[in-house]
């Protein structure tokens, strides 16, 4: 397992480039909110994985609404390759051995800390957004039955549209309505869904 390897210094750097980067390659990135963001919890943040940029994007998200100390979960063969997203909390997961148990009770250890923020990928891979069912993996609930201290779901779903721009629109969704009891693939995939229909409705009106 690799671990995160955090620093104010690192924090300052990965903002700056973070916004670069958003700046020069998207439109807009946008965000729509259900729900209201709780103070005194972690936030566990369950979101689809559709692109390279996803961890970009997730640390935008916990800059511009969340501001938690920031976690995401990799697979370490991606990560041994990007050692350098240790410095923004990226640590791994090796899934089918026996390493993958202590980077899901690493997990939990994160969520203890109610100023934590953990960005988690339950389908486990990358596939694209248009999607109709996302694999959610038997994970979260592991992570969540070994959390003792209050902790809030984050249901998120991000999506990229042209529209009539040269560079895409980043639109983010996020749903913070969801009980940890009720965090299981029914009350993902019915999230999903909505806000899939909502996000295509919004760009029928552009």
């Amino acid at each position: 397992m690799i671990y995160p390897d955090q620093s104010s210094a690192g924090k300052i750097i990965w903002n700056t480039v973070i916004r670069f980067l958003i700046r020069t390659n998207f439109h807009q990135f946008r965000i729509y909110q259900t729900g209201t963001l709780p103070s005194g919890t972690s936030l566990f943040c369950l979101s689809n994985h559709t692109s390279w940029w996803d961890g970009f994007w997730a640390w935008q998200v916990n800059k511009n609404v969340f501001d938690r100390h920031f976690f995401i979960l990799m697979l370490e063969e991606q990560l041994k390759t990007r050692k350098f997203m240790t410095r923004a909390g990226a640590f791994s997961i090796q899934p089918g051995t026996r390493d993958a148990l202590a980077s899901l009770q690493f997990c939990a250890r994160i969520l203890n800390e109610p100023g934590n923020c953990l960005f988690y990928y339950p389908q486990g891979s990358i596939s694209s957004q248009h999607e109709a069912a996302i694999e959610f993996g038997s994970g979260v609930r592991f992570i969540l039955d070994r959390v003792k201290n209050p902790v809030t779901p984050v249901y998120l779903a991000f999506f990229t549209d042209y529209g009539t721009s040269k560079k895409p629109t980043v639109s983010v969704y996020l749903d913070f309505t969801v009980p940890v009891q009720e965090v299981n693939q029914q009350t993902w995939q019915s999230f999903y869904s909505q806000a899939k229909s909502h996000h295509c409705s919004l760009n029928r009106k552009v």
